[in-house]
């Protein structure tokens, strides 16, 4: 959006449209985890499965960016 003051009903939709991106993001990062889990209990840990914990602690970082994000707009919303 441009830099003019959002009303309520804007930070409402904006917060919403987060909210999809963060179920999505954890859905994401439920299946990579039952992947990870999966292939764990077949081949043991390997230098794979500790690969794929390195890329889920980044899926988890990014989710609490969104998450944060989706905070600050509901803060404001709560401030109209």
């Amino acid at each position: 959006m441009e830099n003019t003051e959002k009303n309520k009903s804007q930070l409402i939709k904006e917060a919403q449209d987060i909210a999809d991106k963060l179920i999505e993001k954890k859905q994401v990062i439920e299946t990579a985890l039952d992947n990870l889990d999966d292939k764990a209990i077949k081949e043991g840990v390997t230098i794979k499965h500790m690969e794929g914990m390195a890329v889920i602690e980044q899926l988890f970082a990014e989710y609490d960016e969104v998450e944060l994000e989706q905070l600050k707009i509901l803060e404001a919303i709560k401030n109209k």
